[in-house]
């Protein structure tokens, strides 16, 4: 079947908010190392899709737990491999929004509260240089796969990904 990349990615966790095509670790941004939870937002265009298709949202590798919403559309948790989501029943023809809720590794979390001075963490502070890798690794991608008696290419969809 057919698939496409969802590149253009919008990041909100607190007050830092960023525009990314690659999806960094949150180690690797200092505002993020010890946060415990993060909104990945993006839209993904379908023209139509195909009949008796079915759309599996793959996002790659999380590092934590994701929640996945499509269109306002509650569609799963992804936790443990493979972190994969069956998004058909979400999608519509046209723009479909796509917002990823992460939450992070509990160890940074704990090790930022240590690092902030509070008391019931503060063995934490122990691993301050041993923190897990966090975030939504990807690569995110859409798949399509036919349904039963669906013919290959028919009515076939013309995604397309955009930033908003």
């Amino acid at each position: 079947g057919r698939h496409w990349p969802l590149r253009r990615w919008r990041f909100e966790a607190g007050g830092f908010s960023a525009a990314w095509e690659a999806l960094p670790d949150w180690r690797d941004v200092d505002a993020l190392r010890h946060s415990d939870a993060g909104t990945y937002t993006t839209t993904i265009q379908l023209d139509v899709p195909q009949p008796g298709a079915r759309y599996i949202l793959d996002l790659g590798l999380v590092q934590g737990s994701a929640k996945v919403v499509v269109n306002g559309v509650d569609v799963g948790r992804a936790s443990l491999p493979p972190f994969a989501l069956d998004v058909s029943r979400a999608l519509v023809p046209g723009e479909n929004r796509v917002t990823i809720e992460l939450l992070a590794p509990l160890r940074n979390v704990f090790v930022g509260r240590g690092l902030s001075g509070d008391p019931l963490y503060s063995h934490m502070t122990d691993f301050a240089t041993q923190l897990v890798a966090a975030g939504l690794m990807g690569p995110v991608t859409l798949h399509e796969t036919a349904g039963a008696g669906s013919e290959p290419g028919a009515g076939a969809a013309q995604p397309r990904t955009s930033e908003h």
